[in-house]
């Protein structure tokens, strides 16, 4: 039952569907579109195969075939052996024009679940925390600046930055190697993260520094006094921090920090000059748990529901996330900026 070639303009367009009608013998469809499906591959759509990328992008390109096709089953008759070739092949030659059929072959079809846009494994994490930061109770876009009170902010990361101290303890210790100082350093650093809420008052700051200048000197094998040491730690402001927070105070909004810091986050502030800008402080904060969040809302005297809190560490995020406040990621200036 071939196609009947005939004279004139429509012997070009019987060529075409005869090879239209060839190609899909090859690929084993021309059956499965005279029952009124197409063979269905990893990622196509269950009713027309088309694949999913294509419904979206190409859906002008694609939707007068597939309405062609829609035509021709409707109007003809549903037996195949009654089906016209010709209109069918013509139909068909159109669609796979559009790429809206798939070509498989015989002995193989694709199968399982559509495979996932994005495969590597970061991709999908990273995906996931975006997902989360916009979706939830804690998300803030589209937040208005009306429905908030107060707004919460992490320090270290959020507001003040380490300046590097390298240049500093170099010049204090001469006779040691780059290398070995850094080291000596990371080491000290290391011990003060899991240790940074054991400096709740002037009392226990004192005790703690002692005891991470002693991680310093025993790695290094130097002799730094804690004057010296912690004169090497200066801290400046992040770009647009200034700006940010007097805009959130122009809101109407009442600002607390909220950090994972010692006893010293006061005195770091009012070096800074941002001690000002904060009706509280609440430092050894312990974020991921949220009571340091809580604590500084109950004291400015907002609720939750009307709170924002603004970080730059997962911490923050979960901390916001379990205190039942909107969360946004730093920087500063770009979370301020979210605000309408």
């Amino acid at each position: 039952m071939g196609v009947r070639t005939r004279t004139g303009p429509v012997a070009q367009t019987s060529l075409s569907c005869r090879a239209a009608r060839r190609h899909l013998e090859r690929a084993g469809a021309l059956d499965a579109v005279r029952r009124g499906c197409a063979p269905r591959g990893r990622g196509q759509c269950r009713r027309s195969g088309v694949p999913a990328v294509v419904h979206s992008p190409h859906r002008d390109r694609v939707a007068s075939p597939r309405r062609a096709l829609r035509a021709l089953r409707g109007n003809q008759p549903r037996d195949s052996a009654q089906l016209s070739e010709r209109s069918l092949a013509a139909a068909v030659a159109a669609a796979l024009r559009a790429r809206d059929l798939p070509v498989l072959s015989r002995t193989r079809r694709a199968r399982g679940p559509p495979a996932h846009a994005h495969g590597n494994r970061c991709v999908q994490r990273a995906l996931s925390r975006r997902r989360r930061r916009a979706m939830g109770a804690v998300a803030v876009g589209g937040v208005k600046a009306a429905e908030l009170d107060g707004v919460t902010l992490d320090a270290y990361g959020t507001l003040l930055t380490l300046v590097d101290p390298m240049p500093e303890l170099l010049a204090l210790l001469p006779g040691h190697e780059p290398r070995a100082i850094e080291h000596a350093f990371h080491a000290e650093v290391a011990y003060y993260r899991g240790s940074v809420g054991a400096g709740r008052d002037a009392t226990t700051l004192a005790q703690l520094r002692e005891s991470c200048v002693g991680v310093f000197n025993e790695a290094l094998g130097s002799s730094l006094s804690v004057e010296e040491y912690v004169g090497a730690l200066r801290f400046e402001v992040l770009p647009g921090t200034v700006e940010a927070l007097e805009r959130l105070r122009a809101l109407g909004l009442t600002l607390a920090v909220v950090g994972n810091w010692d006893f010293s986050l006061h005195e770091r502030l009012a070096d800074a000059g941002l001690r000002r800008l904060f009706a509280t402080v609440v430092h050894a904060a312990g974020k991921p748990d949220p009571g340091g969040i809580l604590r500084a809302l109950d004291s400015i005297g907002v609720i939750r529901e009307r709170a924002l809190h603004i970080g730059d560490a997962e911490t923050d995020e979960e901390a916001a996330r379990a205190a039942g406040v909107r969360f946004a990621a730093a920087p500063l200036s770009d979370a301020v900026a979210a605000l309408t």
